[in-house]
């Protein structure tokens, strides 16, 4: 995969942090068992929604998980 090729996805996308989309790549190919190459193209083609990607990255990062019941029970 070329640089031009992120590039382009990332002005599909509207979005200039290659870091932020090469780190969800890899979480991606991780969590599906693809290559990063294959999660770009997910990434791309619409089938995998970054937002989703963030916030499981983000809760995944988190050392203290929040409890679903306290959330259900909140709502």
């Amino acid at each position: 995969m070329t640089a031009t090729y992120i590039i382009d996805i990332m002005r599909k996308l509207n979005d200039n942090n290659r870091y932020k989309l090469t780190f969800f790549a890899i979480n991606i190919a991780r969590v599906r068992g693809v290559s990063p190459v294959k999660a770009i193209q997910l990434i791309e083609s619409g089938e995998i929604d970054l937002k989703d990607v963030e916030e499981f990255v983000i809760k995944s990062l988190q050392k203290v998980q929040p409890n679903k019941d306290k959330e259900d029970k909140n709502e």
